[in-house]
This record gives structure tokens, C-alpha cells and sequence, in this order.
């Protein structure tokens, strides 16, 4: 007897047709659960009899809350028990992946033959069949499949059968003495090496570390031994987990330069993980679903198609080629989002969070250190010197590449050539997304990997490396001669080195935005004369900068038309404005007689 013991459920091995159709006999597990109002089956299952049928809204409510989701509805499919029992004919059965699919909790033989009481019913139920999977949910709107025609029961607290009209079935905690046997048994012992790091091997006895003292014969030993107390600057900072270290080893060992110039790294795996399931279906419907209110909103419509044709045109993604047969691959549910300051401009979200069967890309993905710089840091020293400068990197998270042979996990599905008309088909990014998880890291570590080569500047390695937060660039230098040299040589060395675009350059200086060619200037101030014109505020990490004062401006738009001028309102409007330096005390103007208010607060610093 192989049973180790397991929590059994009611879910009875089963053979399913279409009712017009008994030749497509399928065999698949079905739960039997009158908490159930309806009966749901999975995508497979529809799949399975080719069911192209109309997509139904419904709402399912779970402990985990309600929510709203689409699927397919079909009718007419027959039951049929493997062993024994009697036919049950579905009605309605609506389309469904969050059905449980636990497996471990299937009755077999091997649990019967383990209670005496349930000895004699083990040739009543099937083996388990590791070719039938978890499809369908039987609820209450089918009351004949929940019929129990006789009842075995025993002890207190034992498992007890039910007779059902598809067969036998056990139910209850199946466990011996309340316990599962484990088939493996691991115990291992750690140990401190002298250079800090863990490991399960015993260090050597005979390792001897001998320590300077100082030379002073009159110190006495308590000073002498003191310096097991020693601090370092890196004291408060935070180490490196286990994950990040190996994160940084494969970016050491696989991030490299391709023919073009460009920085191409692997997507970072964790080197235990299961491998991913191919979750096409759940892409295709949630991409059909977007594409369902972009035929509803023309102007959507239109946003979604000029974003994808960036995407194209720049050899940001390429059409995917055929997978072979039991090739790992992952697709992203695509759908697009609008900035509430900008209702014309919609950016196409590739999610790399949606979970399938329990799994989503970025739970399989090392996240990677936080290799980005303080924000106060930033924002301190942009303030320190006299001459301060701001610049961008063009698309950063897109300037770096995915390896090639990962390409397969960051799969999409939309219009062949972007055009509506056509047939939808296979894509795959082939550079960084925003929703990957570890892209933040990954762009940091190529974005400092383009200054470290010796010919580099330290002034410009130390901009990068300090002055950084992701894409902007922000610092300040006693003279502009300095800053508008490393501003420049910042900029050389990124195209040489990187294939990167350093621009939209702003400065306190009009000597220096003067010099600047126009193209390489913020976008508001390419044509501006900064002789004749005052420039327009510029907003550097989300605060808002006026170059001309060389000073931080704090606007506030109310969220709400009329914000109520009390004591609650009044503190709901300043606590929403963005100031990470504490700059601004709690103190406003509003202005009263007017349809909408408004706070207007200025410091110069």
C-alpha cells in the first residue's frame, strides 16, 4: 500500500461528450460542490469540443471578495460515470480558471483500503489518472449529480464514503494520526566561516587569524581588543539578501554589449522555480476583452494602434516565432491606461503580474537589489553648487534588450502588422518592460556598466553612479565651463558606450542652455529664448522647477471641483502635495469667492 495519507473531496473521475456529439468522449475529474450556485469548467474544457461560443459576464464571489469576470457559455454535455452509477446531462455550464485544481485531494484506492471500514469499496473508486486534469465544477443549478445514494461512515473523526450518481467518492482528512509521511528527510547544519559567509561544511579547526594592536606598550588589553567594535560606513546599510547577490552574479556573468553597441541581459530567473505553464488562453482573452472597448471608442482605438507602431518601428518587439513542442514561453495580457493629465496619450501596459494557475513572470524572476540612489541625496547635492543641471535618459527601460533566447516569456498577442483589419498574432518584446519586476535593477546596472571603462571621465562616472535616480540625471557644479563639460562628455559616453540618449537638458544657466543644441533641450524649452522669455516651470524627480529663480514651485490643483473649506479639507490639500524634503510648512493661501480654490505656495531655496 503506497497511501501516505491526504485530505480527500468530493471529485470523482468522469467521461464527458457533447449530448449531439458521444464519439468526442472525453475523461476529466469533476468537483461536486453544492456550495456552488453554478457550474464552471475550465478554458481547457471548452477547448477540449472546440465550444466557440458567445462570451456571458457573470460576478464570482469567493472568500477573497467578489469580482467580475468574462467567459463562454455552453449547453447540452452528458456525464458518464468510469465505474459505476448513472448519467447526469448538463444544462448550462459557464466558462472558468479559478476553480480549485488541487490534485492532491483526489480519492484513490489506496485511502479506501486504508480504514476498514472503507476496505471494501477500494475496487469502487478508479486509480488516479494522471491524464485527466481538473475541468469541471458541478453546483447546485444540476441537483441530480448531488444526490447521495448511500453513506459509508466509521469512527470519530474518521474519513467517511458517499455514493454519488457518478460513483463513489471519499471525504475528510485522510491522515495517519494526523500526520503525512514526508519521502524525504533533509537536516543540515550551518556554520559561520571566518569570512562571514554560511555554509554546511565544518570550518577548519587549525584556522588561526591574527589582528594588529597597537604599538603603545601602556594601552592595556581591554583597549587593545576593542576593535572587534570597529564601525564602517556601510554599518547602516542594508546587505545583500541571498537573491541579490545572485541576481548581480548573473548580471556579471551574462550581461554584454551586442554587435549594434546596444546592453543585452538575460532575464533573471531564480534558480528554483517551477516551470511556467502556457497561459495563451488568459492572454487572448484579456487582450479580446481590451479590444472589445477599443471598438466602442474609436479615439482608443487609434491612441492604442500610434502607441504599438512606436513600438514596432523602434524594433521594440518582433513577431514570435512558432514554438516547438514542450517549449517553455509565457504571454503578457496587454491593455492600455491614460496619465489624468494627459487624456490623449495612452500607454500600452504589458502585465507581467497576472497570475495564472498560481503563477505569474515576475514571481519567477529575481527582483534584484535596489541599486537606486537616495532621493534626498539627489535633491541635496542638486542644490549644494551654484550652476545646476537636469537631463533624461530617452526610453530607458526600452534602450536595454532582453536575450534572445528569453524572448519567449515576454509574449504578446496583437493586429498582424498593427492593423485592425488583420487577424491577431504572435509578438515578443525584445527589450525591457515596465512591468517586469527586475527592470529597474537591470537598467541601473547597464546604465553604470557604459562609465566604468578606463577611458571614462571620474567626474561623469561619479554623476551616473550618484547623481542618478532610474532615468533622470540631476546635479550641480561651482562654474558652468564644469557643468556643461560633464553634461556633455555624460552624453558622448552614453552614445558610445551604451547606445543610450542623454537629452531634454535643463538648466539654471543660460550661458549652457544657450550652448546646447535645441534638439537636446527639455521639450518646453527648445525654442525658448531665455533672454527675451521667461522658460516655463520644469519638473525635475516630481517637483517643480523654475529655472529662471533657480527655485522650487509648489502648485495645487484640487482633485475635487470644490474642496470644503474646513479643517479637514484644508489639511487634505496640503498633505497632497509632493514636497520629500519637508520644504514647505504647513501654511497656504485660499482664495474665497471663487467657483474652485486654489493654493499657490512658493520657496525659493
Amino acid at each position: 500500500m503506497n497511501f501516505k495519507g491526504k485530505s480527500c473531496s468530493k471529485i470523482i473521475l468522469v467521461n464527458v461528450y457533447p449530448t449531439d456529439r458521444p464519439s468526442e468522449k472525453k475523461t476529466i475529474y469533476a468537483i461536486v460542490d453544492d456550495q456552488s450556485s453554478r457550474t464552471l469548467a475550465r478554458s481547457q474544457f471548452f477547448n477540449m469540443f472546440d465550444m466557440n461560443t458567445d462570451s456571458v459576464t457573470y460576478t464570482l464571489s469567493s472568500c477573497n471578495g467578489s469580482v467580475t469576470l468574462t467567459g463562454r457559455c455552453a449547453s447540452n454535455f452528458t456525464l458518464e460515470p468510469v465505474l459505476e452509477g448513472n448519467r447526469i446531462h448538463l444544462q448550462s455550464v459557464i466558462e472558468c480558471d479559478d476553480i480549485p485544481n488541487c490534485r492532491e485531494e483526489i480519492p484513490t484506492p489506496d485511502v479506501a483500503r486504508a480504514y476498514p471500514h472503507l476496505a471494501d469499496l477500494a475496487t469502487h473508486i478508479p486509480e488516479l489518472n494522471d491524464d485527466a486534469d481538473i475541468l469541471l465544477l458541478i453546483g447546485r443549478d444540476h441537483p441530480d449529480a448531488h444526490h447521495v445514494l448511500t453513506q459509508r461512515t466509521g469512527p470519530h473523526g474518521a474519513p467517511f464514503a458517499q455514493k454519488l450518481s457518478l460513483g463513489w467518492t471519499v471525504i475528510g482528512e485522510c491522515c495517519l494520526d494526523k500526520v503525512h509521511v514526508p519521502t524525504n528527510i533533509v537536516t543540515n547544519k550551518t556554520h559561520i566561516l571566518p569570512s562571514g559567509r554560511s555554509s554546511t561544511f565544518p570550518p577548519c579547526p587549525s584556522y588561526i587569524h591574527v589582528s594588529k594592536v597597537a604599538d603603545n606598550p601602556f594601552c592595556s588589553e581591554e583597549i587593545m581588543t576593542t576593535d572587534i567594535f570597529v564601525k564602517t560606513p556601510q554599518d547602516n546599510e542594508p546587505g545583500l539578501s541571498v537573491n541579490d547577490r545572485e541576481f548581480l552574479k548573473i548580471m556579471d556573468n551574462e550581461c554584454y554589449r551586442d554587435e549594434n553597441g546596444n546592453w543585452t541581459a538575460p532575464l533573471p530567473f531564480k534558480t528554483s522555480r517551477e516551470k511556467l505553464p502556457n497561459n495563451r488562453e488568459q492572454a487572448m482573452k484579456r487582450t479580446l476583452s481590451f479590444l472589445a472597448s477599443c471598438k466602442r471608442n474609436k479615439l482608443k482605438m487609434e491612441h492604442a494602434i500610434s502607441f504599438m507602431n512606436k513600438v514596432f518601428s523602434k524594433g521594440h518587439a518582433e513577431k514570435a516565432p512558432e514554438l516547438k513542442d514542450g517549449e517553455e514561453c509565457w504571454f503578457l495580457p496587454i491593455f492600455g491606461v491614460y496619465h489624468a493629465k494627459k487624456q490623449n496619450q495612452i500607454r500600452m501596459v504589458f502585465d507581467s503580474s497576472a497570475v495564472f494557475q498560481g503563477h505569474s513572470l515576475n514571481s519567477a524572476l529575481l527582483s534584484g537589489p535596489d541599486l537606486t540612489n537616495s532621493l534626498h541625496g539627489i535633491l541635496l547635492r542638486f542644490r549644494k553648487e551654484k550652476v545646476a543641471v537636469t537631463g533624461d535618459i530617452e526610453q530607458m527601460f526600452h534602450s536595454f534588450k532582453i536575450r534572445e533566447d528569453h524572448r519567449n516569456f515576454v509574449r504578446f498577442i496583437w493586429f498582424t502588422d498593427n492593423d485592425p483589419a488583420l487577424p491577431l498574432m504572435e509578438y515578443r518584446m525584445c527589450v525591457n518592460l515596465f512591468g517586469n519586476s527586475p527592470s529597474p535593477a537591470v537598467a541601473t546596472y547597464c546604465l553604470r556598466q557604459c562609465v566604468k571603462i578606463k577611458e571614462c571621465d571620474p567626474r561623469v562616472r561619479e554623476f551616473v553612479n550618484r547623481n542618478f535616480y532610474v532615468d533622470d540625471g540631476l546635479a550641480s557644479y561651482q562654474t558652468k565651463n564644469e557643468a556643461l563639460e560633464i553634461l556633455q562628455k555624460t552624453q558622448t559616453t552614453h552614445k558610445e558606450e551604451g547606445n543610450l540618449r542623454f537629452h531634454k537638458f535643463a538648466s539654471n544657466s543660460s550661458y549652457i542652455m544657450d550652448v546646447l543644441p535645441p534638439g537636446d533641450r527639455a521639450k518646453d524649452l527648445s525654442d525658448v529664448n531665455l533672454h527675451l522669455n521667461a522658460a516655463p516651470l520644469q519638473r525635475s524627480l516630481g517637483l517643480m522647477w523654475n529655472v529662471m529663480s533657480d527655485a522650487f514651485t509648489y502648485q495645487f490643483v484640487p482633485r475635487v471641483r470644490d474642496p470644503p473649506l474646513t479643517k479637514r479639507g484644508i489639511l487634505s490639500c496640503l498633505n497632497s502635495l509632493y514636497d520629500p524634503l519637508g520644504f514647505i510648512s504647513p501654511l497656504g493661501y485660499v482664495k474665497e469667492g471663487q467657483s474652485s480654490h486654489s493654493l499657490y505656495i512658493l520657496l525659493e531655496v
